[in-house]
């Protein structure tokens, strides 16, 4: 979200947004080998154990490769503790749980922090981005763009959540795997791609109407690609 609101000189691509093919097969993988599992063998723990396995693969490599671990500890923080929610219920539905009670979070944070005046998108930007606060904050321009990023991608996660609740307790397993890979890369690229949108065209009328990103010595500004397992 703030690499976003930091406004790239160019459009970022769908590919970018998802963080690569990489990060897109790190966010998507363990959720279809669930939801493609259980229908199949009808074993919970077996199913279960492979979506473990492949969330743990992702760490061990980002571990290897001596890249970000956050991302993909997240990832198999979540996919663990949906794994034992699910055996200890004996509910195939419990596994996307944790997911469905942090989207609901997303959201309150989201829309909580644009309706505070306290956006989340300038937040993460002055997080890493090594920009104070006080530069967008007393800046009323700054202040609404980034109230309407964080609000974009709020009502993002609140589409998600107002689909996925029902089908979690209408009970339907194989609905809620289909609707957490549909609703997860595909659903973070639209808001990038529209929160993007809305800020090049400020940019273009007045280039001070947000705050760029700000080279690090010895680097060049090419934005990294953003972490895939963000959007799970």
């Amino acid at each position: 979200m703030a690499d976003i609101a930091s406004v790239p000189a160019q459009r970022p691509s769908v590919t970018h947004l998802v963080g690569g093919a990489r990060g897109f097969l790190e966010a998507v993988v363990p959720g279809a080998l669930l939801v493609s599992f259980y229908p199949l063998t009808n074993r919970l723990g077996l199913s279960l154990g492979v979506a473990l396995a492949a969330s743990a693969a992702v760490a061990a490599v980002r571990l290897a490769r001596r890249e970000r671990l956050v991302p993909a500890i997240g990832g198999l923080v979540v996919t663990g503790a949906g794994a034992a929610l699910a055996l200890r219920s004996g509910n195939a539905e419990d596994a996307y749980l944790p997911g469905l009670v942090g989207t609901l979070f997303l959201v309150v944070v989201c829309l909580g922090s644009a309706a505070l005046r306290w956006p989340l998108a300038g937040l993460l930007l002055t997080l890493f981005g090594g920009q104070p606060v006080s530069s967008w904050r007393g800046d009323p321009r700054r202040l609404r763009n980034y109230r309407v990023v964080t609000t974009v991608f709020g009502l993002g996660y609140a589409v998600r959540a107002c689909i996925q609740w029902p089908l979690y307790l209408a009970g339907s397993f194989t609905g809620m795997g289909i609707a957490k890979l549909v609703l997860g890369m595909p659903l973070y690229a639209v808001c990038g791609l529209l929160s993007w949108a809305w800020l090049r065209r400020l940019n273009r009328r007045d280039p001070q109407v947000v705050i760029p990103r700000q080279a690090r010595p010895g680097h060049d500004t090419a934005r990294p690609a953003l972490d895939a397992t963000t959007a799970q």
